[in-house]
């Protein structure tokens, strides 16, 4: 439009005309292909996304016994339909959260571009690459067992549906084997699995594992190394000498924690720990005994100290005895509020104070284990102090007991065999989806025929 001499807007009293001043659009080979390939890759992407979360898990077993899938297509399913099992929301939350923390920090194929762009960058400049170079390469593989320093772990391989130990470095105790028993259960009840080369860090936790997607006990929070699965203890335990006459075999620890009375008034009415005196507790202890003493409240304190000593048997396995003080891990039951204190790294006992139906009071975790993102709202923190935590508990007693018995009532749930089992298949096929199945020496050694020493 062209303003009048007015200023007021006028249209054009000139008309346009075909092929004088003005051509007709026209689409482009190019742009309709594009149009074409998107308008396909998008049909393409919808038909994966139907066939992976609409089929029931009914229909996609029974298609299964039908007929034979391919592994392209069996890939696309999602875990819940090649597991077989479906899990309570609680453990499929903790699954999909690993899943993607691994898929978004370990993708072996990144690392190979990586390496790839580094590799080419470095010959171009006529020089060969260097030892980090090189561990750069290697992060595709975590075929790292007892190269970073690491004396206790296991590298699994898992090919054909087969588990195999590809290289071994005994625990401390009988981790090693508990572990390998874990690992061997969780892939034959939810297998078979993906071909996938993985490593099981036996200690404690570190705080680094070379970027390398290393299994571990426990994940240090500020560094975010390794990838969390349960612990040998939820397999067996048979050093713990405070089970006191009860088995240590995990899953008839669970029958016997949910056949406790549910009485928790009946429970005495004090706090109660017990624990070795590593790292901080000496003064965490004499904080906690200054802040009960300052209160003048009904409810007790027993925190003790007790003492382990080493004794080798005839077998020269290091074999552990404690003081008289000590409680078993159902003793700790018969206390109304049980404390929780880290040790070096974690402290596994905790999660045996929350199937007990009593009320846990646990400080900020700097390491945590696969099912600590549940612990909010089950448990008393120490965020504020010991002084505000016990007179919370006093204010709030009819709370606290709703608090102990979700919790105790989740956890035994959380830690059922077939949870406990697909948390870890579900960790492994992440794994394997992020390309981990690189082994250089050949799989290895059948678990079966695996002679642990």
């Amino acid at each position: 439009m062209r303003p009048r001499q007015d200023g007021s807007p006028t249209t054009s009293s000139q008309p346009l005309l075909v092929g004088d001043s003005a051509r007709k659009p026209t689409l482009s080979w190019r742009a309709l292909t594009r149009a074409v390939l998107t308008f396909l890759a998008v049909v393409n992407a919808l038909a994966i996304w139907h066939n992976s979360e609409s089929v029931p898990v009914s229909a996609a077993v029974a298609s299964n016994n039908a007929e034979p899938m391919s592994p392209d297509r069996q890939a696309q399913l999602p875990p819940t339909v090649r597991f077989g099992h479906v899990p309570i929301p609680e453990v499929q939350r903790l699954a999909d959260d690993e899943r993607a923390f691994i898929l978004r920090r370990f993708h072996a194929n990144q690392s190979r571009a990586l390496w790839d762009y580094v590799r080419h960058r470095l010959q171009a400049a006529g020089r060969r690459p260097q030892a980090r170079a090189r561990r750069c390469a290697d992060a595709r593989c975590p075929e790292k067992c007892g190269k970073v320093r690491t004396r206790a772990c296991i590298t699994f391989t898992i090919e054909s549906g087969r588990l195999y130990i590809s290289k071994y470095y005994k625990g401390f105790f009988s981790r090693h084997t508990a572990m390998a028993s874990l690992i061997r259960r969780a892939v034959e009840s939810m297998g078979p699995l993906r071909d996938v080369t993985f490593t099981v860090y036996l200690g404690d936790g570190r705080r680094s594992f070379g970027g390398l997607p290393v299994l571990t006990f426990c994940r240090y929070q500020p560094s975010m190394e390794g990838v969390l699965v349960p612990d040998f203890s939820f397999f067996d335990w048979p050093e713990i000498r405070l089970a006191k006459g009860h088995s240590t075999e995990f899953n008839r620890l669970l029958e016997l924690y949910a056949a406790l009375p549910r009485d928790f008034y009946a429970k005495t009415n004090e706090i109660f720990w017990r624990g070795s005196n590593l790292a901080r507790r000496d003064a965490m202890v004499s904080q906690i005994a200054a802040a009960h003493a300052a209160w003048n409240g009904s409810i007790g304190l027993n925190v003790e100290f007790t003492t382990w000593l080493k004794q080798s048997n005839s077998r020269g396995v290091v074999a552990v005895e404690i003081t008289n003080n000590s409680a078993s891990l159902l003793e700790f039951c018969a206390h109304r509020y049980l404390l929780h204190l880290d040790g070096h790294t974690y402290s596994s006992r905790i999660k045996y104070l929350l199937l007990c139906g009593s009320t846990v009071l646990a400080g900020t975790q700097m390491w945590h284990e696969w099912f600590y993102p549940l612990l909010p709202g089950h448990h008393v923190p120490l965020a504020s102090g010991f002084a505000a935590a016990l007179h919370w508990i006093d204010a709030n007693t009819h709370t606290a007991e709703t608090m102990a018995a979700r919790a105790q009532a989740l956890m035994l749930r959380v830690f059922a065999q077939k949870e406990v089992d697909y948390y870890i298949a579900s960790v492994i096929d992440a794994l394997a989806e992020a390309g981990f199945t690189y082994h250089r020496h050949g799989p290895g050694t059948p678990i079966a025929d695996f002679v642990f020493t």
